[in-house]
Formats: C-alpha cells, structure tokens, sequence
C-alpha cells in the first residue's frame, strides 16, 4: 500500500462526496486495493479500475495526477460501479481483446458525458475519452 496515492484517493472521494452526494452511495463501500497488493494484478492498464468492490489503483499513476483529475477519475469509477459495468453482463459481447477494449471505452464515453451532465468537472488531461 502506497500512503500518500491512497490518502489522495481518500481525499478525492471525500470531496466528490461533498460536492455531489448522489456518488456517495457507490463510493463510500468501495476499498483501496493498491495493484501491488495483490499475488496477481488485476488492474492490465496501470491506472484504476473497479470491480464493484475495490478501486484497485497503480500508485505512480495516482501520484501524478492533480487533485481535480483524481476527482474526476475517483466520480468516473464510482458510476461504473453505479452502472454495474462491473458485472459479467456484458461478457458475452467480448470474443477477443479488442472487443474488450472497444467495449471499455464506450462505456467510458457514457459514463463521463453522464458526469459532465451532472456537473463534475472533467479533467483538462487526455483521460477522458
């Protein structure tokens, strides 16, 4: 566990929470999970990602971001939780990796225009897809 990516993450969660209370419903059972925690690592792009039940991140990628980018990222993954992205649903359209990939960041665009709609901030990065 890396101290200061967890404590920012902490940090962002509290904030997106007191500025748009409809998150802290998918936000607030969710737990840290640093990918290097783990025997395995779960979390193939090296920035975060969820399972409905952790936010698995990769430290040197929480680190490097802004308080506002991580905000964003830290709102965006608590709507996929909201939107069950995380369940085996849509595990039936995925017959290679690039299916997968194809299907990651078109619900990316869903969940961040959703976000954008409701006021959350974007990010001035190129995170956003």
């Amino acid at each position: 566990m890396n101290k200061k990516a967890e404590a920012s993450l902490l940090e962002s969660r509290e904030a997106v929470i007191l500025t748009h209370n409809w998150l802290c419903y998918l936000l607030l059972p969710l737990e840290f999970k640093d990918d290097k925690d783990e025997s395995f690592n779960r979390n193939v792009y090296g920035t975060i990602c969820t399972n409905g039940k952790e936010l698995i991140y990769n430290s040197k990628f929480i680190n490097k971001l802004n308080t506002p980018t991580l905000d964003f990222i830290v709102a965006h993954e608590g709507l996929h939780v909201g939107l069950l992205h995380c369940t085996k649903r849509f595990a039936h359209l995925i017959e290679s990796p690039e299916d997968k990939q194809i299907l990651d960041e078109s619900v990316d665009f869903i969940v961040n225009d959703i976000l954008i709609e409701a006021g959350v901030k974007p990010p001035t990065i190129p995170y956003l897809y």
